[in-house]
């Protein structure tokens, strides 16, 4: 009688390393089966990747990367730098067309004496790439990219510098939005009014304002410059008014031909 006990004893320990030893295999079987599963996904993963980049595809993550280098942003990140101003002009016959006003914010502004795709923001540098790749023209049926110059200088080179802008901001608006519609330059040349102080360029920096403006509707056979110049005076007379006036400048060039001319800076 004695020994019964150390029997059963001897049969429950027997039995508990049995248990754990089918644990354990059981565990190793599972562990093992996924890490097969991974590497066989991981395997057909790269497959499937190869296969689609030699068809031409590429992740989201490097059309990202991609986009960005180019200076593309998605909208959600893009800070609301324009201001949108609608408005209406007729010509000497009575026929209209309608238009949105694109002003870059005030903050932003030519810089001083150049021509190329960077705007001056608080006295620092941005590309205006990015800014333009947030414009929606899609109801648009023809753009104005106008270029201005600020009061320094003479009349002359300052209505050179205007165009120059007026151009570079056409064939910017160009790659970066790719438009089906016709893209013109509106050249308003050299500021009328303004003191001139070399010593402070920032002065009359609101003179060197980026303005893209859009034409979403017209009559058939509009006089296009005259109707133009009258809806920018009327949207300066409007409320809110924009933040610039056009007689306040000695030109009012409008070239709607589809003749590409290089802009050199000066």
């Amino acid at each position: 009688m004695p020994n019964k006990p150390s029997r059963r004893r001897k049969k429950s320990k027997k039995s508990n390393t049995r248990i754990i030893g089918n644990l354990i295999i059981a565990f190793a079987m599972i562990t093992a089966a996924i890490i097969a599963g991974i590497f066989t996904w991981s395997a057909a993963t790269a497959n499937w990747q190869q296969k689609a980049r030699e068809n031409g595809w590429i992740p989201k993550d490097e059309c990202l990367q991609f986009a960005r280098e180019s200076g593309w942003i998605p909208k959600s990140e893009c800070r609301c730098t324009w201001t949108s101003y609608p408005g209406r002009g007729t010509d000497g016959a009575g026929k209209s067309i309608g238009v949105k006003i694109n002003v870059l914010s005030q903050n932003y502004r030519w810089q001083y004496g150049k021509v190329d795709e960077f705007v001056e923001f608080g006295g620092k540098i941005e590309s205006l790439r990015p800014h333009l790749s947030s414009l929606d023209i899609s109801n648009s049926k023809a753009i104005v990219c106008i270029g201005a110059a600020s009061v320094e200088g003479k009349r002359s080179e300052q209505k050179e510098l205007a165009l120059a802008r007026a151009i570079k901001l056409k064939a910017l608006v160009k790659e970066q939005l790719m438009p089906t519609m016709p893209v013109f330059t509106l050249n308003l040349g050299k500021a009328k009014y303004g003191e001139i102080d070399l010593q402070d360029i920032l002065k009359n920096a609101a003179q060197r304002r980026v303005i893209v403006v859009e034409i979403v509707d017209q009559d058939k056979d509009v006089n296009l410059n005259e109707a133009l110049f009258s809806a920018l005076v009327d949207a300066r007379n409007s409320d809110p008014p924009i933040p610039f006036d056009v007689k306040e400048y000695f030109d009012f060039d409008l070239d709607t031909t589809t003749i590409e001319r290089s802009s050199n800076s000066n």
